[in-house]
């Protein structure tokens, strides 16, 4: 917290200081009094009050500490497709994909097997849909985003790799065949923001901070690619930094505190 207060000046001569408003917020929420109950460090006293807190807020997915911590579980990320429940679909829902979308939903079908699916022209596209609970949203065509925040997010591309930045172009949904049945395959297509180079000559202070989790990124984006709700996906916030670059930071942290 006191490092998102050091570079408040810095923030605020670019623009109106709702960067680091919004840093703070998300490191607030790291004290979640929710993920403290649960936490072998929490005092038995304050752990009583864990029913409580369940019983009032235990369905609410508002919230970005609990529902992120969700999505970034291994083991519900590896088995996000493995259900078997039948897709009831309706051939008049589809819509032809672009050929950007689709060009690139090829060449990920020729680099992931996936048994009982081929990379159609036609799918259910989604406004928004949820992940583990989670609300994930595209980007409006206008440049504007239907979904807040949804639009950004951090994933991880290949296992055991870190988390990079991206925005959702499009969410949509595929049929595959698993045995005598078929289930509804989900698909992001997303552009991802691009690494600073030496040659931008730009410093980022925040890679001396590591565990802040925030780092300057070129605000290009790179050509559309695909992925999937198996992999580890997570919200992310962006905030202009200083002209063709931002700062975007992942919503994954969880971090206890041990009560003196």
């Amino acid at each position: 917290m006191c490092l998102a207060l050091a570079f408040a000046p810095r923030l605020n001569n670019l623009r109106t200081g709702e960067l680091e408003i919004t840093m703070l917020k998300s490191f607030c929420a790291a004290a979640s009094l929710r993920a403290l109950v649960k936490s072998d460090t929490c005092p038995d006293i304050v752990k009583s009050c864990a029913p409580i807190l369940e019983e009032c807020y235990g369905l609410d997915q508002r919230g970005t500490l609990m529902d992120d911590i969700r999505t970034l579980d291994s083991t519900l990320n590896e088995h996000a497709l493995a259900s078997e429940v039948p897709w009831e679909y309706n051939h008049k829902d589809f819509d032809r994909l672009e050929t950007a979308v689709h060009d690139a939903l090829t060449s990920f079908s020729h680099t992931h097997h996936m048994d009982g699916w081929t990379a159609g022209t036609h799918a259910v596209l989604h406004k928004q849909y949820k992940i583990k609970g989670v609300q994930f949203a595209e980007l409006h065509a206008g440049g504007k985003n239907t979904g807040g925040r949804n639009s950004i997010i951090f994933f991880q591309p290949e296992p055991d790799t870190p988390l990079v930045p991206g925005i959702i172009r499009k969410i949509f949904s595929m049929p595959r065949k698993q045995g005598n049945i078929e289930t509804q395959a989900v698909f992001l297509a997303i552009h991802r923001y691009k690494s600073l180079s030496a040659s931008d000559g730009v410093v980022d202070p925040f890679a001396l901070y590591e565990s802040f989790g925030a780092g300057l990124w070129s605000d290009e984006l790179g050509p559309v690619e695909i992925i999937m709700p198996s992999q580890k996906i997570c919200h992310g916030i962006m905030r202009r930094w200083v002209q063709g670059v931002c700062v975007l930071r992942a919503i994954d942290r969880v971090r206890h505190f041990v009560l003196q």
